[in-house]
């Protein structure tokens, strides 16, 4: 499941970022897939069948669009101050990048549910694999950022793409 958090960090450590950016964002993917499975046995196993069909789709959209919104700006040359007011660490595209990258863990939530598994380590153990994936990801994208120039914010675009049409296709 961190996988998902550290190809995410990835696109958007090619962005640059500071350290206050860094943390908004491994804590708050981290604290969203700690929250979902508990959501997940909140839930049920009711919900579970509608929400795996969908689920994907909403993560791909939102990625997708992040991702699109990345290469558009590359492409008609917009300002880097513009893109600093596309902050991927606050508001709404910090929403959507956390849910997006945690609704297989609300899944998880709902087989823990069934399993009637130890919730509480098993959601910390996710919680904190999240977070540290996502910062490793920002790390290795903000590297690839200084070797490539201002080809990274393209390349994290291109990474967010692929992800979210990964995540309707599979």
């Amino acid at each position: 499941m961190g996988c998902d958090t550290f190809s995410v960090g990835l696109g958007v450590g090619t962005r640059g970022f500071g350290y206050r950016q860094a943390f908004r964002l491994s804590f708050h993917f981290g604290l969203f897939q700690f929250f979902m499975p508990i959501l997940g046995i909140l839930l049920g196993h009711e919900i579970s069948q509608y929400i795996g069909q969908i689920g994907p789709w909403i993560a791909g959209g939102c990625l997708l669009i992040i991702g699109v919104k990345m290469l558009r700006d590359i492409l008609h040359h917009r300002e880097s101050e513009a893109n600093l007011r596309r902050d991927p660490s606050r508001g709404w595209m910090l929403i959507m990048l956390s849910v997006a990258t945690s609704l297989d863990a609300l899944l998880v939530g709902f087989g823990l549910g069934i399993l009637h598994a130890g919730i509480l380590y098993t959601c910390l153990v996710i919680g904190v694999t999240a977070t540290v994936m996502t910062t490793a990801g920002l790390l290795l994208g903000a590297g690839i950022a200084r070797g490539i120039g201002r080809w990274a914010e393209a390349f994290g675009g291109v990474i967010l793409i692929v992800l979210g049409i990964w995540f309707i296709i599979r």
